[in-house]
């Protein structure tokens, strides 16, 4: 799955988690209640800025936000680095 995509579905279970419609969410994070739904559906790539909004008004962490997006490599945005060698 993309990174939109999933990025989308975190946002909606978040959302309906905390019991917000989008119209309230969208108000929180000062965004347009029609730009929250193409992130939810995954049809947009929304800024930086945009995701620091709505895990502020969902009260979420960034973790929360990135769960099981991955992002290449066997990598997702919930594993750790590799350990470093000397």
């Amino acid at each position: 799955m993309d990174f939109q995509k999933q990025l989308g579905r975190n946002v909606s279970k978040l959302r309906n988690g905390v019991g917000l419609t989008q119209e309230q969410l969208s108000e929180a994070a000062s965004i347009d209640r029609s730009y929250l739904q193409r992130i939810e559906a995954g049809t947009t790539n929304p800024t930086f800025d945009v995701l620091i909004r709505l895990g502020k008004a969902l009260g979420a962490s960034w973790r929360d936000m990135t769960a099981q997006i991955e992002l290449g490599a066997g990598a997702t945005a919930t594993s750790k680095p590799p350990k470093k060698t000397r």
